[in-house]
């Protein structure tokens, strides 16, 4: 009897939806957002969503306009920290590790005949994932559907070098891709299974998953930096992880060391090429240059440790996952972008979506107090 009590428990803890606490006064946050969704100058026609824990307890949770807690929402490269993440638990079950360089992994893809092919073979995951391995992302192969990862890989490895890896920093999506089929390789499986059987299944992650930027094709090449879609409360499930260095509900998704890692600074006396966040210096000048760890963002950063202690992973059409350790907070605003997730084109570097994520972030430390 004790047992299919215990049973009943669990099955019960695993689809009721969450419940906010009434501890701490949300309205100031979603006065911001409701207001920010009824403004035209956003271009949040399809509405907002956002969730916060505190302390691991859900304290705000709301949507706005047509927004809902079905919606499915493209990430665009808010996708990084959850392809990251799927890269670390590689590195913690000890499948690879990272500073393993391409050479030892895929060096049957680097061309005996290119001039750079020693620079090609040292490039470590490390740098694929925090954008400093110097690789060419003139031509988007990370956006081809009809190839598989390994052909994408092999074209991307083609190009020739932007800089010296190790030596400057450039945003992108390609380094991803090359990591993205380093773990295929390794682990003989498919992105989709070791994303779901690593991230999204024990995150209770269903919704979450690599599309096709070809519609109804099969996902033979998935966009590894920018190609996630996912729901406010399973991408807030990812984010709480991360908060909580690794577990969820009690399980250990990833190491604290990996997660440590992951928001620690990895740009370090770096040159920076291409930084999109430096647009919004006239309304975030604290944004400047920020670094960057694996995946993410660090907005903020221990000046000895050089751990982040507030970490976002923005995406193009809007959705900012954010930690801040200090304040023990994980959340979520999610957003897609009318125009942009339409059309898929850039309307301006300068998107007027972050902005609502940057009024936000700002409320919330003046609310909450440094733990």
């Amino acid at each position: 009897m004790r047992i299919f009590i215990l049973y009943v428990l669990f099955i019960l803890a695993f689809f009721i939806k969450p419940v906010e606490s009434t501890e701490f006064n949300c309205e100031p946050l979603y006065e911001l957002l409701e207001s920010s969704y009824e403004n035209p100058k956003y271009k949040v026609e399809k509405g907002l969503g956002f969730i916060m824990y505190i302390d691991e307890k859900l304290t705000c949770r709301k949507f706005f306009g047509p927004m809902s807690e079905n919606s499915i929402v493209k990430l665009a490269s808010a996708s990084k920290w959850l392809s990251a993440a799927t890269i670390m638990s590689l590195v913690d079950d000890g499948t690879i590790n990272l500073d393993d360089t391409i050479g030892k992994h895929i060096n049957d893809l680097i061309d005996v005949n290119d001039r750079e092919a020693d620079l090609k073979r040292n490039i470590t995951i490390r740098q694929l994932l925090s954008h400093t391995h110097g690789l060419s992302d003139k031509e988007p192969y990370n956006f081809i559907p009809f190839i598989t990862m390994k052909q994408a890989a092999k074209l991307i490895l083609k190009e020739p070098f932007l800089f010296e890896p190790g030596t400057s920093f450039s945003y992108g999506g390609i380094g991803m891709q090359v990591a993205g089929y380093i773990a295929e390789k390794t682990t003989d499986k498919k992105w989709k299974d070791i994303f779901s059987d690593n991230i999204a299944i024990p995150l209770n992650m269903k919704n979450t998953k690599y599309t096709s930027s070809l519609p109804l094709s099969p996902v033979k090449n998935p966009n590894i930096a920018g190609g996630a879609e996912s729901t406010l409360d399973e991408l807030g499930n990812f984010v709480l992880m991360i908060e909580r260095q690794g577990f969820f509900k009690r399980t250990n998704i990833l190491s604290k060391s990996t997660v440590k890692e992951m928001l620690h600074k990895q740009t370090d006396n770096v040159k920076i090429l291409k930084h999109p966040w430096n647009a919004y210096i006239d309304v975030a000048p604290d944004i400047y240059n920020i670094p960057y760890g694996l995946g993410a963002w660090l907005e903020i950063v221990d000046n000895v440790s050089d751990d982040g202690l507030y970490a976002q992973s923005s995406g193009l059409y809007g959705t900012v996952p954010f930690v801040d350790v200090e304040r023990h907070i994980a959340g979520v605003l999610l957003s897609e972008n009318k125009d942009d997730a339409e059309t898929g084109e850039i309307t301006s570097i300068y998107e007027p979506t972050h902005i609502i994520y940057i009024n936000l972030r700002n409320l919330i430390k003046k609310l909450v107090p440094i733990q």
